[in-house]
Parts: C-alpha cells; structure tokens; sequence
C-alpha cells in the first residue's frame, strides 16, 4: 500500500506545494488547513481508514485504486484520503482550487469531467461492472462503502490530458463536524486518485 500511496503522493507533490502529507495518517491535508485544531486528528484518523480500506478493496480486484478502476493501464499509484475544506460552491473548479491544483490543471489543460449522480456512496468505477460485487469480499467493500457514506453530497470527477495518459480521480463530499469534520466548518473529505489511461477508456 505504501508504494502505490507514496507514488500518488509524489506525482501531486511536484503539482503543488499546497498539500500537507499527514504520513502517520496516509492523507494529505489542504495547506488552508489549520491544523492546530484538535478535530485535526479525528479527520486524519478518518482519512487513514478511508486509503486503507481503498487500498483492501482496490487487492482485491487486482487493480491499485477504486476511483480509476481496472481500465488505469497502471497499476503504480494508489487512493490517497484527502480533507478539502470548506468549499463558497461545490465544484471541481473550487476542490482543485482549495488543494492548489487549479493552476498547474490549467497550465497542463486539463479536462474536467464529472461523474453523473449515484445512489451508492462508492465510486462508480465499483458500480459501473456488476462483477466488482462477486469479485470483492463483502467486508471490504461494506467497510469502504460505510465510510464514505459519512460524506454527504458527495462529488465525483476526474481531470484528464495531463501528459503521460495522467489522470487525476476525485471523490469528496462533505464530513459535518457530527461525523469527524471540523467544528463549526463541516468541509470536505474523500479520495483522490490517479489513472493511467490510453485516450477514449474513460468511461464517465
């Protein structure tokens, strides 16, 4: 898990120096974040479990991330929990802009594409192929549903045409303070991921 995580992690690192690495935790953390808050640790604790039961679930499919699925040609980089934060709109344009990825998205070109809405809180690279389900433990995937059920309204995208057949997948929805989040500032939490793809195998 360590090798895939570490490797997202570096390709986003080199994007922007916006992002904390919490490396006890696997998450990175929106530099806007002030981390002196005790909640910190309650939302770090939360993003662990939620790349590591990312990381059960992607295994078990012989794949390396639940947000690219089995179409990423690659299978080097790994699901990584992230905390936005709080969001004035709920859109790619702002989650990209609160982890300081806007910039460098836009230098590169990239395309937003965002996926449509789902009554399953897991991504829809797990709900598009009816046999992930038969593939996968039940515990694995009730465990990784379970948590990203805390997210409210939650947020699906990826951003394509960043060189090397790169794509970035994100997950995020909102984490109220009832449910881990930071008092008084119900932000955003989730996944963040990359894909390897050969043009046109994206399939939302």
């Amino acid at each position: 898990m360590i090798k895939a995580v570490w490797a997202t992690l570096q390709l986003l690192s080199q994007a922007t120096p916006s992002l904390s690495y919490a490396p006890a935790h696997f998450a990175l953390i929106s530099s806007k974040t002030d981390t002196t808050q005790p909640a910190i640790f309650r939302v770090q604790s939360y993003l662990d479990e939620l790349t590591r039961a990312a990381f059960e679930v992607s295994t078990s499919l012989l794949c390396s991330s639940v947000l690219a699925g089995q179409s990423s040609e690659s299978d080097e980089y790994g699901d990584v929990g992230v905390w936005v934060g709080s969001l004035t709109q709920k859109d790619p344009e702002n989650v990209l802009q609160n982890l300081g990825l806007a910039d460098w998205v836009n230098n590169k070109k990239g395309k937003i594409v965002t996926a449509g809405a789902s009554p399953s809180p897991l991504p829809s690279a797990l709900t598009s192929s009816g046999s992930f389900s038969s593939e996968t433990p039940k515990i694995h995937m009730d465990s990784l549903s379970m948590l990203l059920n805390n997210l409210d309204s939650p947020l699906e995208f990826r951003v394509e045409g960043l060189g090397g057949g790169i794509t970035l997948y994100f997950l995020v929805g909102k984490l109220s303070h009832a449910k881990g989040g930071f008092e008084g500032d119900d932000g955003y939490a989730g996944l963040v991921g990359v894909g390897v793809m050969a043009d046109g195998d994206e399939d939302y």
